[in-house]
């Protein structure tokens, strides 16, 4: 009778063991949540950029469950902007463009903390409404977008 307790015993342990050792790892399993932006605070929407000298900031804690990969930030004018809302003194018709910016991430958080994108505003532009587009991509490939319009006044 003892011999079948301890045989039962055993026996449990054993599948116990075998089941827990087979159990998947977070890593065998597909990453299927993109990254998010758990903080953003810079740059507010209508926040308004004025040349020369203007300094656009980022602000914002960017978080995955797996890991993050880059940042992409991009920059274009708004072409919808009503003329009556900001017009240029100088009547310059050509936007204020610049190159994609691309930020390596790694980890599972990281906090970019007032990180100047693009270049001081310079030269002569095209005042109004510009759409700055983030996109965060995590290792799967997997991306958020984020979209803030702000103003730049020449």
């Amino acid at each position: 009778m003892n011999m079948k307790k301890l045989v039962g015993v055993l026996l449990i342990l054993v599948v116990s063991v075998f089941g827990f050792s087979c159990k998947k790892s977070s890593k065998d399993t597909p990453d299927i949540k993109p990254p998010v932006f758990s903080t953003f605070d810079a740059p507010a929407a209508a926040q308004v950029y004025s040349a020369p000298g203007g300094k656009i900031l980022l602000k914002t804690t960017a978080t995955d469950d797996r890991a993050l990969k880059s940042l992409v930030v991009k920059i274009a004018y708004k072409p919808t902007t009503p003329i009556a809302v900001i017009k240029s003194t100088t009547g310059l018709d050509d936007a204020w463009t610049q190159d994609d910016i691309t930020i390596t991430l790694s980890g599972a958080s990281q906090v970019i903390d007032n990180q100047q994108i693009f270049g001081d505003l310079a030269g002569t532009f095209k005042s109004g409404t510009y759409t700055i587009t983030l996109i965060l991509t995590d290792q799967a490939d997997l991306a958020t977008t984020k979209t803030v319009d702000v103003q730049l006044i020449f």
